[in-house]
């Protein structure tokens, strides 16, 4: 399959389809991309930054238009719910879970029908918005455990670490060893340092792995109905069979998303200036995602169904569906 025309393709797609693009827009809004620029840095002053740079870099005293500080917003948000006593304080943080898994499951759904949007408009010439949506959110539940199963190795370790760390604390006399001459106790802490880096260094490669492959376990999952689990085995199987094309085209992405990272930089500063300039930041990073997201779909049609138009002669089979 030749990667360039596919690459092409994905280009004319997502610029005939603009509803793909708004899509891509709204996802990397609320995955937080140019907001959370926009909060995590206004909570560092600029004149901290000139300061720890050590008079190298002299920032311009830029006006400061109207931004939530991050911390300063979560304490008085936390400071009225406090007024209502622990019970205010227990809603609060309820409130904020439950409006965090809202957002998460519209991510997963959003990125779901994209995928699928996409693999429509390539085969059929036309999709929608409400076709995106119901294609995604039929396969939500599927989506939520491909995107948990990562997760898990790396929280088993972090378990298994807290564990082993409680027990070496214990063992060498609780936390009073903290009190300890400097030299016992800094002995004592590259132990645990070591312990827990190899508790946490072969669970955070299979982390890594699993993250990988999800790419591939989610296109499965929505383009061949296929059950949480086996999306992951279908993946692996695509992608054993074809390492070449998938290295060149995680190559190519990573070029472009370093590029795009360098060319945001200055409206990352402006996010951190004001929050006005996050949606320009949602706008860039929308097209970027858009883009891979139909690329990615365009190559894994190519692989797996071979009366698509330059791919392959077909080293991987499509097979029948199943469901968890």
């Amino acid at each position: 399959m030749n990667l360039s025309d596919q690459i092409e393709r994905a280009f004319r797609l997502a610029w005939k389809h603009k509803m793909l693009l708004s899509l891509g827009i709204l996802l990397a809004a609320l995955s937080g991309s140019g907001a959370s620029d926009s909060l995590l840095l206004n909570a560092i002053p600029l004149q901290r930054i000139q300061r720890e740079l050590g008079g190298i870099v002299t920032l311009p005293n830029l006006p400061r238009l109207p931004a939530p500080r991050l911390g300063e917003l979560l304490r008085e948000v936390y400071g009225l719910a406090g007024q209502f006593g622990i019970g205010g304080l227990i809603a609060l943080t309820i409130t904020l879970l439950i409006i965090g898994v809202i957002v998460g499951v519209l991510v997963i759904v959003l990125r779901g029908g994209l995928i699928a949007a996409s693999a429509e408009a390539d085969q059929t010439g036309e999709t929608s918005l409400r076709s995106a949506l119901r294609q995604g959110w039929r396969s939500t539940w599927r989506l939520i455990v491909i995107a948990s199963v990562p997760a898990i190795p790396i929280t088993i370790a972090a378990i298994a670490a807290a564990l082993i760390g409680w027990v070496v604390v214990r063992q060498a006399g609780g936390f009073n060893t903290l009190a300890l001459a400097g030299e016992v106790r800094r002995a004592f802490g590259v132990r645990l340092l070591m312990l827990t880096i190899l508790v946490l260094c072969p669970f955070s490669l299979v982390t890594t792995a699993l993250s990988l492959l999800r790419p591939f376990a989610d296109r499965a999952c929505i383009l061949e109905d296929r059950g949480a689990l086996t999306s992951y085995r279908r993946g692996w199987e695509v992608l054993r069979a074809h390492p070449g094309d998938a290295i060149l085209l995680a190559l190519f992405q990573l070029v472009v998303q370093v590029a795009v990272g360098s060319l945001v930089s200055i409206p990352r500063l402006a996010a951190a200036v004001c929050f006005i300039a996050a949606p320009l930041l949602w706008i860039v990073f929308g097209l970027f995602r858009t883009y891979f997201l139909v690329v990615w779909t365009l190559v894994w049609r190519g692989w797996t169904q071979p009366d698509i138009e330059g791919s392959p002669t077909g080293k991987v089979q499509p097979a029948e569906s199943s469901s968890v």
